[in-house]
């Protein structure tokens, strides 16, 4: 299918939800401001170093286009659809996941 924008995913959500919209635009800077104090912090404080690092990786994520080929028959509002419904069973990552779902 067609590549789908992250605004556009914001808005299926919201829908699926049924929740209204809200949006604050923030501009890319703050992040380099954010990861800059972070890092700053750092100096005095060791364990903020893999804080900054994933803020970094934060920032690349929030403005790298992430379009890769498209395959298979499920679109992504299919599997919001899917989530709004039956939650996330099946979508279990293990060691993969960044964070603990049920607060582990």
């Amino acid at each position: 299918g067609e590549p789908v924008t992250p605004l556009q995913q914001s808005e299926i959500l919201f829908e699926l939800f049924g929740k209204e919209a809200k949006y604050i635009r923030v501009p890319i800077a703050v992040f380099d401001l954010i990861i800059g104090g972070i890092d700053l912090a750092a100096n005095l404080f060791p364990k903020l170093k893999d804080t900054a690092e994933f803020a970094r990786i934060g920032r690349y994520y929030a403005t790298e286009d992430m379009v890769g080929p498209s395959y298979g028959t499920t679109t992504l509002r299919d599997f919001f659809q899917q989530v709004s419904e039956k939650g996330l069973e099946g979508q279990e990552l293990g060691d993969q996941a960044v964070f603990s779902i049920d607060g582990k």
